[in-house]
């Protein structure tokens, strides 16, 4: 796939890309300098028949949710088309991810337990709305300076394959995640490690409610007794510069001498047609 060389719709694009099943992520900078992501839609999937339309329904259910007071999603500025190609655009960095982190072998058992609490509570408020989030990997958890964990790309792989999730399967995405977080903590807390497993299992068969109050119930098993986010920040802030707290910079002037083409928004409701959440 090929993209701008330095940019679309204001948005400075990095050196930093990495590939998911949607197309290729950038680390990016926003107009007014906040650090932030772009996703260059694979073009092979964004011109299958309805899949843009379905991105863009997606899209504008999570404005809504978000508007509506729903935290811990990754929020989307916009949705754009430069000729053939489809970006999203997001308000805020898209990294590090926990895939990356685990990766880097940088997570702890209290700042994976905050991951489990944070991204508990988020399917939970996406359940409680009517919708789901349809892919809960460690790819899609992004965990910011200060320690929280958010999602992003949620409902997108639904509207790529022209799906819609149930609850269980986000809980079976959650259940999974949580397994793999107690493998990762197995060798250093194996209390946390048996947690995490215990949590797991109830996920599975007494909800994802009850497994999160089990959660913070049991932080003693946890190292020091507590469920903390300072390692988890560092970790954060030490695998990506775009974890570093938010600075408000200039805003990027455009280059005189580069032309993006057309650059269309396709966060337009039709007049009738608005789904509530």
């Amino acid at each position: 796939m090929s993209s701008p060389r330095h940019g679309i719709a204001g948005f400075r694009l990095t050196e930093h890309t990495w590939i998911t099943e949607l197309g290729n992520w950038i680390d990016a900078i926003s107009p007014d300098g906040r650090r932030a992501g772009a996703l260059l839609f694979d073009s092979r999937i964004i011109e299958l028949p309805g899949v843009r339309d379905r991105v863009v329904a997606a899209v504008l259910t999570d404005r809504r949710l978000v508007m509506g007071g729903l935290g811990g999603l990754i929020p989307v500025a916009d949705v754009v088309a430069a000729g053939d190609q489809v970006w999203l655009l997001t308000a805020q960095a898209v990294t590090p991810t926990l895939s990356s982190l685990l990766a880097a072998g940088a997570m702890e058992a209290s700042g994976a337990a905050a991951v489990l609490a944070d991204t508990a509570q988020t399917l939970l408020a996406l359940h409680a709305s009517g919708v789901t989030h349809g892919s809960v990997h460690p790819g899609t958890v992004v965990v910011t300076a200060d320690g929280a964990a958010l999602l992003s790309e949620r409902g997108l792989a639904d509207a790529i394959r022209g799906d819609t999730s149930t609850p269980e399967r986000d809980v079976s995405g959650w259940a999974a995640l949580t397994r793999g977080l107690a493998a990762a903590c197995r060798h250093q807390a194996p209390q946390a490690a048996a947690l995490f497993e215990r949590v797991a299992a109830t996920a599975t068969t007494r909800g994802l409610a009850t497994a999160r109050s089990g959660l913070l119930a049991e932080s003693h098993a946890l190292p020091g007794g507590l469920l903390t986010r300072d390692g988890l920040a560092r970790a954060a802030r030490g695998q990506s510069m775009f974890a570093q707290p938010p600075v408000y910079g200039r805003p990027v002037e455009a280059e005189q001498e580069r032309d993006e083409g057309d650059i269309v928004t396709l966060l337009h409701v039709p007049q009738g047609h608005e789904s509530a959440p």
